[in-house]
């Protein structure tokens, strides 16, 4: 399958969210190789394009790891509150 090559859609790119009562994705982001950019990007296609999907792997493993993580902290909290009654 033939991947769109966009800055959304690269390895270096960094989405910026947006708060109101929860987070959005914004069409905005920046650069992480164009340092110069900062801020900004404009959404065409650069010689430093990489594939973003190794990276989403990567961050979907760190997820799974840290919520397990999480979630084996909050059945402790439980036991010890459910010992305490």
């Amino acid at each position: 399958m033939k991947q769109d090559k966009s800055c959304s859609n690269c390895k270096y790119f960094c989405r910026h969210y947006k708060m109101t009562t929860r987070f959005h994705a914004s069409a905005m982001g920046h650069c992480f190789h164009r340092k110069k950019t900062r801020n900004k990007f404009e959404p065409k296609l650069c010689d430093f394009w990489e594939s973003n999907a190794e990276v989403k792997a990567e961050r979907t493993e760190s997820l799974k790891k840290s919520l397990e993580d999480i979630s084996q902290r909050l059945n402790g909290i439980l036991d010890i509150l459910s010992n305490n009654e």
